[in-house]
């Protein structure tokens, strides 16, 4: 599953351990035709991820400071590298 979310630009899911139980029951009600559970627990752990991934950036935006500008993201000038 994660592969196919991470090849279409997605987030990638992590069900944790103390999850497992639902995620399967989860699985079981989608066997028997009804999705409304799994969609409801992968949206639940697709919240999860996001929150992670913002947090992390926030932290990291902490330490490094905010991005740089569009204009300003290169790695120097090496134009006179080819002479």
């Amino acid at each position: 599953m994660n592969w196919y979310l991470i090849k279409h630009g997605y987030l990638p899911i992590a069900v944790a351990s103390h999850n497992r139980a639902g995620y399967i029951h989860a699985l079981e009600q989608a066997d028997g035709s009804d999705l409304s559970v799994l969609v409801d627990l992968l949206c639940g752990l697709t919240r999860s991820m996001i929150r992670i991934v913002v947090n992390e950036a926030a932290d990291a935006s902490a330490i490094l400071g905010p991005p740089l500008p569009p204009d300003e993201l290169t790695m120097g000038d090496y134009s006179g590298l080819r002479k």
